[in-house]
């Protein structure tokens, strides 16, 4: 790259993979529902059981370390969960044993949450599965199809309960506990949400919408409120999508089946599907979640400064190191900051210059006595503070007019209006009192002088 300055930068990121292969034991299985039925009817026998039976036992176990940022499970404990590279389509299995219905990645810990019905579960990237807890709200256990981790929380979607059971969820990932936060305004009969995720760049929410009316069945916005709205119906004939997950500007609309064997792709940069994914299943189950891997950037430089001083026309190159120790893309450039300001010279001595004053004393002549100066018809004689001397003072009040006044200095809030004054519609800048008259000076160079018994 092309500096002003004769330097060298060299940029490295450092990232690490590591691979291990535990066994955990944990909670959670479920009868597979009967594929005859209808899958809409399947997904919420399959809801209704995890909330009705105790969770059973099952077993996790790592597949591998590593892998692409798209993360990918079926609600089949004997499936791999796979992380996907959307850019080249190459699946790695990440780990299997466990059951996926909904799934969200938590940046902040570097964790894939995920629940198998009822059961809260979380899986450290490159690390092994472990068992939260039975989601409950009120004392009752729920049960979840799609999660979405935004701002160090947890959200996740329902799908039976009905009008009032039906809709949004904050889920305390420490305890399971969960808390509804708004029902659908469309109803449980409007919406059919099975996949669930957020926009972490917009702070936007989206879910996939499997209700033919009154929307459409696509992917939709959605937000806390529980309002809904179409953004894309299903391509291909796709009646069911149970997983999504958005990142990198994307949102990529997962599955359950082989058929068609890929994932849809949406580019919110120009709003239309612009790609597809291969999806590595191979079976028709019930649900799949999904989750965009991707933390945060973490940035060290090395050193922290550069200096240095040196004769013209000579060369000095000195190494730089940026690195990206965390899992999220950093975007950096460099410039070089301009120089500091020289401070000012101090202000040489000015010769002191006697005053020379005018024609005048600063204060010429008494103003006229109370009793002599008439006032008009719309006057209102100025109120004085009790035990002051008559202090007044004459003015323009270029509000309500302009009108000319003489106010007294001990109430100056006080501003008679003496008469209407249309000598000018220039603003009175300036004025004088002197010898029994009062003169103005307004802002087109005019003098004036005006009766300061009048006006």
């Amino acid at each position: 790259m092309n500096r002003s300055r004769s330097f060298t930068l060299f940029a490295t990121c450092l990232s690490g993979l590591f691979a291990a292969v535990l066994l955990v034991l944990a909670f959670q299985v479920s009868p597979a529902a009967s594929q005859v039925i209808p899958e809409d009817e399947a997904e919420a026998n399959k809801a209704e059981q995890a909330e009705s039976q105790a969770p059973a036992r099952q077993r996790a176990e790592l597949l591998g370390g590593g892998g692409g940022p798209l993360f990918v499970g079926l609600d089949d404990a004997t499936l791999n969960t796979y992380r996907i590279d959307p850019e080249t389509n190459v699946a790695t299995p990440a780990f299997t044993g466990v059951e996926v219905w909904g799934s969200a990645y938590d940046p902040f810990n570097d964790r894939v949450l995920f629940n198998s019905g009822s059961a809260l579960w979380e899986w450290p990237v490159g690390g092994a599965p472990s068992f939260i807890g039975t989601i409950t709200g009120t004392g009752t256990t729920l049960s979840f199809v799609g999660l979405a981790f935004y701002d160090n929380a947890l959200y996740g979607t329902r799908n039976i309960g009905g009008d009032t059971g039906e809709g949004i969820y904050r889920i305390d990932p420490g305890t399971a506990v969960a808390t509804l936060v708004t029902t659908y305004t469309l109803g449980s009969a409007g919406l059919d949400l099975g996949g669930f995720a957020v926009d972490r760049d917009t702070g936007k929410f989206y879910a996939t919408n499997d209700d033919a009316t009154p929307l459409g069945a696509g992917l939709v916005e959605i937000d806390l409120n529980g309002n809904a709205t179409l953004i894309a119906p299903y391509l291909d004939g796709e009646t069911d999508v149970d997983g999504l997950a958005i990142g990198d500007g994307r949102a990529y609309l997962i599955t359950d089946d082989n058929t068609p064997p890929y994932f849809h792709v949406f580019d919110f940069s120009v709003m239309t599907y612009t790609a597809v994914v291969s999806s590595p299943f191979t079976t028709s189950e019930i649900f799949a979640g999904g989750a965009w891997i991707e933390g945060f950037a973490n940035i060290e430089v090395d050193p922290t400064s550069l200096s240095s001083t040196q004769a013209t026309d000579t060369i000095v190159i000195q190494t730089l190191t940026i690195s990206n120790t965390g899992d999220g893309t950093l975007d950096w450039e460099i410039f070089e900051e301009a120089p500091a300001a020289m401070p000012a010279p101090a202000p040489t001595s000015l010769p002191v210059v006697p005053y020379e004053a005018g024609r005048h004393a600063p204060s010429a002549g008494a103003a006229p006595a109370e009793a002599a100066r008439s006032q008009g018809s719309d006057d209102s004689a100025p109120l004085r503070l009790a035990g002051l001397p008559s202090t007044e003072a004459y003015a323009w009040n270029s509000q309500n007019g302009p009108y000319y006044t003489v106010f007294d200095l001990a109430v100056p809030e006080i501003l008679p209006n003496t008469t209407i004054f249309t000598g000018t519609g220039s603003f009175i800048g300036a004025g004088e009192y002197y010898d029994g008259a009062v003169y103005m000076l307004d802002t087109a160079n005019n003098l004036w002088e005006v009766d300061p018994a009048t006006g």
